[in-house]
């Protein structure tokens, strides 16, 4: 998600997206759903964390900053409303 933002989105000026390529944008979108259907799946089982603890972590930490990146316009592919587990973690995490 953050890849395919920063190769798409040229807003934040040169010194920080340095290379402007729309195929590798829509090709790290791609990915970047085929890994979210793979983290929905994983909290399928009911779990709150991504790595099933009481309190979130790094990685829960690292989900969201993606979730937050899919909503905006560039990449227009906003996880938490393609994939009902992934939804449920944004919830929590923003309570």
């Amino acid at each position: 998600i953050v890849t395919a933002f920063h190769v798409l989105h040229q807003g934040l000026g040169p010194k920080l997206e340095l290379t402007h390529n729309p195929s590798w944008g829509e090709h790290s979108r791609k990915v970047a759903l085929a890994h979210a259907a793979l983290v929905d799946r994983h909290f399928a089982d009911g779990r709150a964390w991504l790595l099933g603890g009481d309190q979130p972590t790094f990685s829960d930490i690292t989900l969201a900053t993606a979730i937050a990146f899919s909503k905006y316009p560039v990449n227009a592919t906003p996880l938490d409303e393609r994939f009902e587990h992934i939804d449920a973690f944004w919830q929590r995490w923003q309570t």
